[in-house]
């Protein structure tokens, strides 16, 4: 009888084990937070905020930091091989200015390196927008109406 006990307290740990170890790990980001733009025209008719956030979000999928020379790529080359901080800023300021806003890319140097970003801007001056990688660094210029803030223009 003893034996017995044993063998099912083995059993239904292992089975515990087994269950609990097969489950996939928790992802960090619910699937209700993570948004695929599967064509950078879903990002059009929104406003500006929330247009560069599109963006930010287009690029985010693709997004593989990878040192390169710095030399322009095209959009294909970026998304498919990755780049490091020339690459994707030049990537978020022709995406911008596709859809009709303001960009330049602007670098700063060190002793030992640089780094290059985005700022993107609209005609309105609503705001502007610093991008550093996936890092979007906003702001709003004169009132802006928090709740319009991501209404579609």
């Amino acid at each position: 009888m003893k034996d017995r006990t044993v063998v099912i307290i083995c059993v239904t740990v292992m089975l515990v084990i087994l269950i609990l170890g097969a489950r996939p790990p928790k992802p960090t980001e619910s699937v209700e937070e993570i948004k695929f733009i599967r064509d950078i025209s879903e990002c059009e008719n929104l406003t500006f905020f929330t247009k560069v956030e599109c963006i930010r979000d287009y690029i985010k999928p693709h997004y593989k930091y990878k040192m390169r020379s710095d030399k322009l790529r095209t959009m294909a080359d970026v998304m498919v091989n990755g780049g490091d901080c020339f690459d994707w800023s030049h990537l978020y300021k022709n995406l911008a200015i596709e859809l009709g806003l303001n960009a330049y890319v602007t670098y700063i140097y060190g002793d030992e390196y640089g780094h290059a970003f985005a700022v993107i801007w609209d005609d309105k001056m609503t705001g502007y927008c610093i991008t550093s990688s996936l890092q979007l660094d906003c702001t709003a210029l004169g009132e802006v109406n928090l709740e319009e803030w991501r209404l579609a223009e």
